[in-house]
């Protein structure tokens, strides 16, 4: 996910920032830098993809990382991960 796939949708002023950060995900902390901070929201970069465990229908469990995100119209999301081990 490069800079230019986003499309500006915020509705607050973002402000640059180097503040450190930690995302917290089930038991596991991430730590990462905020690059801009609003009102509204944050962006953050972290010096390695961001590893979780995907369970499919069959309960295997798998090691992914995230490579995009999106917010559909009806205010869903929908996410890609690729395999770690793939």
């Amino acid at each position: 996910m490069d800079d230019s796939a986003f499309v500006e949708k915020r509705r607050s002023p973002r402000v640059e920032s180097a503040s450190p950060v930690e995302f917290v995900l089930d038991s596991n902390t991430f730590a990462g830098v905020m690059t801009d901070v609003s009102s509204t929201g944050v962006r953050m970069t972290t010096p390695a993809p961001m590893e979780v465990n995907l369970v499919t229908g069959s309960d295997e469990a798998r090691r992914a990382t995230l490579v995009w995100a999106c917010r559909r119209d009806d205010g869903s999301c929908m996410y890609g991960f690729k395999y770690v081990d793939a």
